[in-house]
C-alpha cells in the first residue's frame, strides 16, 4: 500500500489542494442534511418560527410580558409604529422565560413543550398582524436556496477533484511506463529470461493502468471516506438522540460482510494476474510461431492449450466478478434495513415528542454518510490490496538492477577505422547449462582485419560475438579492445564503436529509409544509400513503388528472409562503426549476392575490424584468418589455405560442404 502512496510524492501539491476541496465537499454535504431538518421541523410544522421569543408583540401582549418578567421583556423590544419589535437576539434568560410563559402547564424537557410554545406563538403573530402563510413560505425559500448554492458548492468540488485527480493519475501512469520502458531496455537476456516476455508487457501495461485506475480512487475516495465518516459521527453525537446504536449496528454488519468477501476475493485477483501473464505468453509464442502450427497442422492441440488458460482465466473473472457484483447490492441493503430500523425506533421518541420528524429525517442522512463512508473504505480494502499487487509487480522491474552496467571510459582518440580486439582466457557458461559455451578462448582480432569464426552447431561462435558487444559476461578472463578492458567502457561508447547483424533479423516497423538509418536519429541520404548499395539492397529496394519510403511491417514479414538480412546489414554498415560483426549474416543471400556484399566490404570497408560467423566456408574463404571452434575451445587457426592442410575439423566441413554442392549440381 505504500508504494501506491509514494507515486503521489511528485503531484504533493495537487494532492493537497484536493485535500482543501474534498475538505469543502465533505463542510458542505454535512451541512444539508441540517438544513433538511430545519425545513421539516421550523419551515413545515413550526409554520418558520424558529424561537419562542416572538419577534413582534401587540401593545396588549407586551403589557402582560412586562408586567410578569420585568426588565428582561422591556430591555429586549422597542416600539415602532403600533408593535414593540425584538430589538437584539434574545439572551438564555429571555428564551427560557418565553418558553415557560407560552408552555404553561408542559413539563419542562422534551420537544413537546418548545412545540407547545410555538403554537401559542402563532396566536401572539396573528394579534399583531402577521401573515403567518407568508412568514413560513420566507423561510422556507431561504433555507431551500442555501441548500441549492451548498449543493452547487458540492457539486463544483467534486468536479474539480475528479478534474485534478485524474491528472494526476495519467501523469503518474505515464511516468510509470516510462520508467518500466526504460528499465526494460536496459536489461539483458538474463533478467528478460527470469521474468518473461509475456509478464514484462503485462506489467508495463495491465499493472500500469490498475495502478492508474486505483490513484484516481485514491485521491476520490480514501481521503473523503474518513473526512465524511469522523464529520458524521460528530454530528450525530451533537444532535444527542439516543439512535446512536443502529449506525453501530450497521456499520458492524458491514465490516464482517467486507472481511468475508475479503478472503474470499483477494487470492482470486492474484490467480487472476498470473493467469493474464500466461494468457499472453500463450499469445505470443503462438504468434510467433504460426508458421510452425501451421505446417504441423498442430492448431488443434495449440486452440486446447489456449482453452485451458482462458477457461481457468474465466472462472476466477467469473467468480471476482460476481462477487464484486454482489457486494454493492449486499451494501445496499444494509445501508436500507439501516435506514427502516431508524424510522422504526425513531418513530416511538417522534410520538413521544423527544424527536422531531426532522431529527429523523438528518439522523437517516447522517447515519447513511456513515455507513457510506465505512462502505467506500471497505471497497478500497478489496480494491487497493489488488492495485498494491501490481504495484509490487511494476516495482519489481524498477528495482531489478541489470546484470550488465558499463564502466565511466569511453574512446576519445576519434579512430575512424578498426580497433584491435584481444581475449584473454575467455570462458562463458549459459545459466542452467552444465558445460561451458566458450572455454579458455585467447585469441587476437587485429585492428584493420577480416577473421571469420567457424565451427559445428553450439560450438560457441555467436558467444563470442556476444561477448564483444557485452550482452553476456564473461565468467573468466577478460576482452579488450585497444587495449581498453570492455568492463570499463560505458556500454554506448562500446556499442557505438561496434556495427552488429545479429543471428536473427527483426526489422522494424515503418519504412526502409528508417530500418537502415535506424541507428541514427537522422537520416543522411548520401550515408544510407552508401550503405544499402554496399549491402546490396538498393537492387530491390529501388525497384519497390515508394522506393525507400515503401513500407515494412514489424519483424518485415513482407520482406523474403534475404531481403531481411540485406537490409540488416546495410543497417550495421550506416553506423561506418570501426568494428563490424557479422553473425551468420548471409545464410539467407545466395551465392552472387553473398559474394558482390564481400566484395563491396573488403572495397568500401578496408581497415575495418570484420568478424563473421558463418556455416558456410564459402562466407569465411576470404577473410585475413579463419578461427575453428569445436566444443567452445579454439582448435586451429589460419587461411582458408593453411587450414585444409593443418586441422581435421576444418577439413571435414569443407569436405561436406564441397560434396554437398556436388550432389546439388
Amino acid at each position: 500500500m505504500r508504494l501506491l502512496f509514494s507515486y503521489l510524492r511528485k503531484s504533493w501539491k495537487a494532492v493537497l489542494l484536493i485535500l482543501i476541496l474534498l475538505s469543502v465537499k465533505v463542510a458542505s454535504d454535512l451541512a444539508l442534511p441540517y438544513y433538511t431538518s430545519v425545513i421539516v421541523n421550523v419551515g413545515i410544522q413550526q409554520g418558520g418560527i424558529e424561537s419562542p421569543v416572538p419577534e413582534l408583540l401587540s401593545p396588549a401582549e407586551f403589557t402582560i410580558l412586562s408586567e410578569t418578567y420585568g426588565t428582561p421583556v422591556t430591555a429586549s423590544y422597542t416600539l415602532e409604529g403600533e408593535l414593540y419589535r425584538l430589538s437584539e437576539q434574545p439572551a438564555a434568560e429571555l428564551s427560557s422565560l418565553m418558553e415557560e410563559h407560552y408552555a404553561d402547564g408542559i413539563p419542562p424537557g422534551g420537544r413537546g413543550r418548545h412545540l407547545s410554545a410555538i403554537e401559542r406563538i402563532k396566536d401572539v403573530y396573528r394579534d399583531a398582524g402577521v401573515d403567518l402563510t407568508a412568514l413560513q413560505r420566507r423561510y422556507i425559500l431561504s433555507q431551500g436556496l442555501w441548500m441549492i448554492l451548498i449543493t452547487f458548492v458540492s457539486a463544483a468540488t467534486s468536479i474539480a477533484v475528479a478534474y485534478i485527480a485524474s491528472g494526476v493519475a495519467a501523469e503518474t501512469g505515464r511516468d510509470l511506463r516510462e520508467r518500466v520502458f526504460h528499465t526494460v531496455l536496459s536489461f539483458h537476456q538474463r533478467e528478460i529470461d527470469r521474468f518473461g516476455t509475456p509478464t514484462l508487457i503485462t506489467r508495463s501495461t495491465n499493472d500500469v493502468t490498475q495502478i492508474q485506475n486505483s490513484l484516481v480512487m485514491i485521491l476520490r475516495v480514501v481521503f473523503i471516506a474518513p473526512l465524511m465518516g469522523i464529520g458524521g459521527v460528530i454530528q450525530v453525537l451533537a444532535t444527542g438522540t439516543p439512535l446512536t446504536w443502529t449506525i453501530a449496528l450497521g456499520v458492524g454488519i458491514l465490516i464482517v460482510t467486507v472481511i468475508v468477501m475479503f478472503q474470499l476475493v483477494m487470492p482470486r485477483f492474484r490467480r487472476r494476474q498470473l493467469l493474464v501473464d500466461s494468457i499472453n505468453g500463450i499469445l505470443r509464442q503462438s504468434l510467433k510461431g504460426l508458421l510452425v502450427i501451421r505446417s504441423f497442422s498442430r492448431q488443434n492441440s495449440e486452440t486446447e492449450k489456449f482453452e485451458q488458460t482462458n477457461d481457468e482465466t474465466m472462472r476466477v473473472s467469473r467468480f471476482v466478478n460476481r462477487a464484486m457484483s454482489a457486494m454493492h447490492p449486499i451494501m445496499m441493503l444494509i445501508m436500507n434495513l439501516t435506514a427502516i430500523l431508524i424510522v422504526f425506533a425513531g418513530s416511538s421518541y417522534v410520538l413521544s415528542s423527544q424527536m422531531q420528524v426532522g431529527d429523523i429525517m438528518a439522523f437517516i442522512q447522517y447515519s447513511m454518510m456513515i455507513i457510506m463512508s465505512f462502505l467506500m473504505i471497505s471497497m478500497l480494502s478489496i480494491m487497493l490490496p489488488r492495485a498494491a499487487i501490481s504495484a509490487q509487480r511494476v516495482e519489481e522491474i524498477l528495482r531489478t538492477e541489470s546484470s550488465i552496467t558499463g564502466g565511466e571510459t569511453v574512446f576519445t582518440d576519434g579512430k575512424p577505422r578498426g580497433r584491435e580486439i584481444v581475449f584473454d582466457r575467455v570462458s562463458y557458461t549459459f545459466p542452467g547449462a552444465q558445460k561451458p559455451a566458450v572455454q579458455d578462448i585467447s585469441c587476437t582480432f587485429p585492428s584493420g582485419s577480416s577473421t571469420g569464426i567457424i565451427g559445428s552447431t553450439g560450438c560457441g561462435k555467436s558467444t563470442i560475438l556476444n561477448l564483444i558487444g557485452r550482452y553476456v559476461e564473461p565468467e573468466k578472463g577478460s576482452i579488450t579492445i585497444d587495449g581498453t578492458d570492455i568492463s570499463s567502457l560505458t556500454l554506448f561508447s562500446l556499442r557505438d564503436a561496434i556495427g552488429y547483424v545479429p543471428q536473427s533479423t527483426y526489422l522494424f516497423s515503418g519504412n526502409a529509409s528508417e530500418n537502415i538509418s535506424f541507428p541514427s536519429r537522422t537520416a543522411d541520404t548520401d550515408a544510407l544509400r552508401e550503405a544499402a548499395k554496399a549491402a546490396d539492397a538498393d537492387t530491390f529496394v529501388e525497384e519497390r513503388e515508394q522506393g525507400y519510403q515503401s513500407g515494412i511491417t514489424s519483424g518485415g514479414t513482407n520482406l523474403s528472409g534475404g531481403q531481411r538480412q540485406r537490409i540488416a546489414i546495410a543497417r550495421a554498415l550506416y553506423t561506418r562503426s570501426p568494428i563490424l560483426l557479422f553473425d551468420d549474416s548471409f545464410s539467407a543471400v545466395d551465392s552472387a549476392t553473398e559474394r558482390r556484399i564481400r566484395q563491396s566490404l573488403a572495397l568500401k570497408h578496408a581497415g575495418t575490424t570484420t568478424i563473421i560467423v558463418s556455416q558456410k566456408v564459402s562466407t569465411i574463404r576470404d577473410c585475413d584468418s579463419i578461427i575453428v571452434l569445436d566444443e567452445g575451445r579454439i582448435v586451429s587457426r589460419g587461411t582458408h589455405e593453411e587450414l585444409l592442410h593443418i586441422c581435421p575439423v576444418y577439413q571435414e566441413i569443407a569436405a561436406s560442404q564441397e560434396a554437398a554442392q556436388e550432389v546439388t549440381v
